[in-house]
């Protein structure tokens, strides 16, 4: 089984979501901190695909780390 990845979103800090208000019910678009992103996975023999939440790295002064995540996420497709 050969699993690629591909990010569905970059990497910011934050996410914007929609949602109703609680009071009136109107769509609200709403904030929040994050230390993930939305990845999809997808197997290439069976062409099956899902979609997961995986946190990102940062270095040792804090910082995302694309490129330690990245190495994170081929990890994670190949089972390791």
């Amino acid at each position: 089984m050969t699993v690629s990845f591909e990010l569905l979103e970059d990497y910011t800090g934050t996410r914007d979501y929609v949602a109703p208000d609680a009071s009136t019910g109107e769509p609200v678009t709403y904030t929040e901190n994050t230390i993930n992103v939305l990845v999809r996975f997808t197997d290439s023999e069976t062409s099956r695909s899902w979609n997961k939440h995986i946190n990102v790295l940062f270095d040792e002064d804090g910082n995302y780390d694309a490129v330690a995540t990245a190495a994170k996420l081929q990890a994670i497709a190949d089972g390791e």
